[in-house]
């Protein structure tokens, strides 16, 4: 680790040009909506590379995103508007970013974390092999924190599921199956009632219950986006509520506002 200081009804769905009519998004709505926000950011051309991660710095609401196989900086800076601020300057070699991830110490000070090579976290407790039983994994690919709970949810990818566990101690407490493809990322909305789970063999951002109730994770919505644009890993606004898409097919990173449903009089 190197430390760095579619608007909808039910069950409709519309069209939007991103990526200069190059690339298209569905959005489907059950009961969690979103819409594209198609100004961020400003200039789409600084994806020239696929897109692995993206981070939100909670404190500002400024977008990190990491890309890769480029000669320039790894890591980009855009302002929340989408204004690109500068490439990050990083002391050592970062080659091959997979993730961004903000930390925030017991003064409140956050700082920026990439993955890269090595450990820099105490390990607290550890659980599990290679393999696809009940306290197994085959490329464990993203883990969230409940802002309810405090539990820990892991996309568990090649088993094609989620796994929740207890904070404290490696103590499974349920794991339900994710349709239509191999949960990447998973992250929490900013109020914590559903899951934005990234599916790249399918191209979709799904949004998923907090809820387990069942041995198949109950699907709220989906953001459907065009073929080979692959979604690897998203990150939440927890102020504003927006999700930001990492994307390694078509280079790109997506923002997705949530959509304010109004009441209707008389009904």
């Amino acid at each position: 680790m190197h430390e760095m200081s579619g608007k909808l009804s039910t069950s409709s769905y519309f069209f939007l040009l991103v990526h200069l009519g190059v690339h298209i998004s569905k959005v489907f709505a059950e009961t969690i909506e979103y819409r594209l926000d198609d100004s961020w950011p400003k200039d789409k051309s600084l994806f020239s590379a696929p897109i692995f991660s993206v981070a939100v710095n909670q404190d500002n609401g400024d977008v990190y995103v990491a890309k890769r196989n480029t000669k320039d900086s790894n890591i980009l800076h855009f302002l929340k508007d989408g204004e690109f601020k500068r490439f990050l300057q990083v002391e050592g070699t970062l080659e091959q970013v997979h993730g961004l991830t903000f930390h925030t110490d017991l003064q409140g000070k956050q700082s920026l974390w990439a993955t890269d090579v090595g450990n820099a976290f105490q390990d607290l407790w550890s659980v599990g092999k290679e393999g696809s039983g009940e306290y197994e994994f085959h490329i464990p690919h993203s883990v969230a924190v409940s802002p309810r709970t405090g539990n820990v949810w892991v996309a568990d990818r090649m088993n094609n599921r989620l796994l929740v566990f207890d904070q404290k101690k490696p103590t499974l407490l349920a794991s339900c199956s994710m349709q239509g493809g191999q949960p990447y990322s998973v992250r929490f909305s900013a109020d914590g009632s559903h899951l934005i789970i990234a599916q790249l063999s399918n191209d979709t951002v799904t949004f998923v219950s907090s809820v387990i109730d069942s041995s198949v994770c109950r699907t709220l919505g989906f953001v459907q986006l065009a073929k080979t644009v692959k979604p690897h890993l998203v990150d939440v606004d927890l102020k504003s509520g927006a999700f930001y898409v990492g994307e390694i097919g078509i280079p790109g990173c997506q923002r997705f506002v949530p959509v304010q449903k109004r009441k209707i009089s008389g009904m």
